[in-house]
């Protein structure tokens, strides 16, 4: 199953847009199908397991594409999926940290 994908849109106080797709900075892995016994009938139950993973974007560097985007007036962000026929995320904790 290939990674799942889709576009992380980023929008500033004047409107101005940066989107980007996930698999531009990492690639998203599906979950993990769960087969606890090696007979098909008792595995009728089609359980996965998350695979947690933290993902860090470089916004100066993506910025470059979007030289009026503002970084310092961020509005909105916005998860589009279009890339992915299907998959499943689970999001929790976003946040900033300045550049190192």
């Amino acid at each position: 199953m290939p990674p799942i994908d889709f576009t992380i849109e980023l929008v500033d106080r004047s409107g101005n847009r940066l989107h980007f797709l996930l698999s531009n900075c990492f690639p998203l892995q599906p979950q993990i199908q769960k087969k606890l016994t090696k007979y098909a009938f008792l595995n009728a139950n089609e359980d996965a397991e998350a695979i947690p993973d933290f993902f860090y974007f470089d916004l100066s560097r993506l910025k470059k594409n979007s030289a009026s985007f503002d970084l310092n007036n961020l509005q909105s962000i916005s998860f589009i999926f279009d890339q992915s026929p299907s998959g499943v995320i689970a999001l929790d904790d976003i946040g900033f940290i300045p550049s190192f």
